[in-house]
């Protein structure tokens, strides 16, 4: 495991164009997640549940992501994904809370993405 002080010397220091790529992958690697059996397990779970919103929380660890977008999830606080991600139409909201990040990304239909910071 690398040294999350020396990863953010190495994050800020790359141009914007970097960051942006990183997270218009997002929704290329979330695809692949909720491919993954123990992930769809999940779905299923809500999809059954008989409420008026379903709301999928997943915490990111930094290890099943590519560098530059764990990067960019932990460190830019600015940011945002800029396409939704590749929910089943019976996910109301997503959340995304990335390791050492200070925010919690939320997707939601009616808004797309929003950053939250509850560890300020």
């Amino acid at each position: 495991m690398c040294n999350p002080i020396l990863w953010l010397w190495w994050y800020r220091g790359r141009p914007a164009a970097q960051l942006i790529a990183a997270l218009e992958a997002l929704a290329e690697g979330l695809r692949e997640a909720f491919g993954l059996p123990h992930v769809a397990r999940h779905f299923e779970k809500l999809k059954r549940a008989s409420v008026d919103e379903r709301h999928l929380f997943i915490p990111l660890h930094d290890s099943c992501l590519p560098d530059s977008l764990a990067l960019g999830l932990m460190f830019d606080s600015d940011s945002l994904p800029p396409s939704a991600p590749p929910v089943p139409d019976f996910i109301t909201c997503l959340w995304l809370a990335p390791r050492f990040s200070r925010r919690v990304l939320l997707w939601s239909r009616g808004t797309g993405w929003e950053a939250f910071y509850p560890y300020n």
